[in-house]
């Protein structure tokens, strides 16, 4: 197998715990604002110090620092949507809606760029809706309605698909390591936000009432997510961004769906997913159609 094939890998199974990580912490309330998780987000590129021996820092050009920048605006930005989504779903159904940002890269392509889409990318594009549908679908007392979840993980579709283009860019101007330290840098934007006095007041008071327990997770996660970011960076740096994007649609839901119904059987105290009859065949017709439409694309 191509190595950027193995590092996705690798990134998405660690990506699979960071996601039921975020899925706790806001579960159990002990960050309730997505604007304060984007800052502790932010916190973690303070690892990037380390780095800086190691790297001959060259002087970024207008448009690594545009593109740099570009990339952790809309990328925070889906991180926002994505932590908003968690609050109305379960971890493995909002993370297969991930797989709109294939779907939303199409349409985008045949609207704007007036791109003919092939029969199997057709195909492709109804499967991953479905699959959409299907998990966000809910049934009520006057009939049945959309998830919240849906729209916001449509806006963290948009953002994070532009974003990898941004990251892209900047990988083909510069070498890995300077791409990776400059993309890192634009990455402190979120601690712009503690300025603003209310969100400044909200992250201290968050970070004291957590437990101990609670800020090492926070610490571990900070961590980890900073490894993936390296090891999905690199891989971005040596393969396509669709061929990217297509690879990590298909397994990081099956990731989740495994680790999350396993915590929830065994610790449900830690994560609890509805693992109902019903339940559990509709996230596995989700997963079946996921795979089917990233088949499709990939033809």
């Amino acid at each position: 197998m191509e190595l950027y094939i193995y590092l996705v890998l690798i990134g998405q199974l660690l990506w699979a715990f960071l996601s039921l990580i975020d899925k706790f912490m806001i579960s159990k309330k002990f960050i309730t604002n997505p604007l304060v998780f984007i800052i502790f987000n932010g916190i973690m590129n303070i690892a990037l110090l380390l780095f800086i021996p190691f790297i001959d820092i060259h002087k970024p050009s207008l448009e690594i620092v545009v593109s740099a920048v570009l990339f952790a605006t809309l990328y925070l930005a889906g991180i926002a949507a994505y932590y908003k989504a968690i609050e109305y779903e379960d971890i493995s159904k909002v993370i297969m809606l991930f797989n709109l940002e294939p779907v939303l890269v199409l349409l985008f392509s045949f609207l704007f760029l007036h791109e003919i889409l092939r029969l199997n990318q057709f195909a492709g594009f109804t499967f991953l809706l479905a699959a959409a549908f299907v998990v966000t679908f809910k049934k009520t007392k006057t009939g049945f309605k959309m998830s919240n979840a849906l729209w916001f993980m449509i806006i963290s579709g948009v953002t994070a698909a532009i974003s990898y283009v941004a990251a892209k860019n900047v990988y083909n101007l510069t070498d890995f390591l300077n791409a990776f330290f400059w993309l890192r840098v634009a990455s402190f934007a979120p601690l712009i936000l503690l300025f603003i006095p209310r969100l400044r007041r909200e992250f201290v008071s968050t970070w004291k009432s957590m437990p101990r327990y609670a800020n090492g997770i926070i610490a571990s996660k900070m961590i980890i997510d900073f490894s993936v970011f390296f090891i999905v960076g690199y891989a971005i740096s040596i393969a396509s961004p669709s061929l990217i994007i297509a690879l990590m649609s298909a397994t990081i839901p099956l990731s989740v769906l495994i680790l999350s119904s396993l915590i929830s059987i065994y610790h449900p105290e830690i994560l609890e997913e509805e693992l109902t009859k019903k339940a559990v065949l509709v996230k596995l017709a989700g997963l079946a159609l996921i795979i089917a439409g990233i088949t499709m694309l990939n033809i």
